[in-house]
């Protein structure tokens, strides 16, 4: 019995992991955006919109990429997401990553515990509706 509730716990972690993906831990959902951000805090440019400086805090989601190895934030105004670039000191969409790409960041660290207990608990992060999977 105790090995198989050991089991349990450890399948319960894993799924929630696997479901979860790169934002477990790493990221989250913040408010939303009432719409127009990008015009009046973005600059247009030929690879869509850019914002300058860090101070940003309309993004609806945002995570880790295994892809672009950065976090990527989605704009809902835009719908795409973007990554800081710290050369150019402003966040570009994922698009123009090829020529303007981040400094590498290391994957958030993921770490799992175990504790014996009868009941079992599994959390989930959840993309809002409407969001695609990070890139």
């Amino acid at each position: 019995m105790k090995s198989f509730v050991l089991s349990m716990a450890a399948l319960a972690l894993t799924t929630s992991a696997v479901l979860a993906g790169p934002n477990k831990g790493s990221g989250g959902s913040h408010g939303s955006s009432s719409g127009g951000y990008h015009l009046t805090h973005g600059k247009e440019f030929s690879g869509g919109y850019f914002y300058s400086g860090r101070d940003h805090h309309h993004w609806t989601y945002w995570g880790y990429s295994q892809r672009y190895r950065c976090n990527c934030y989605w704009c809902p105004d835009t719908r795409c997401y973007y990554y800081w670039c710290p050369s150019a000191s402003c966040y570009y969409p994922v698009s123009y990553y090829e020529s303007a790409p981040p400094t590498p960041t290391p994957a958030p660290v993921q770490f799992q515990t175990q504790t014996q207990t009868q009941s079992q608990t599994q959390t989930q992060v959840i993309r809002p509706p409407g969001i695609p999977t990070l890139p």
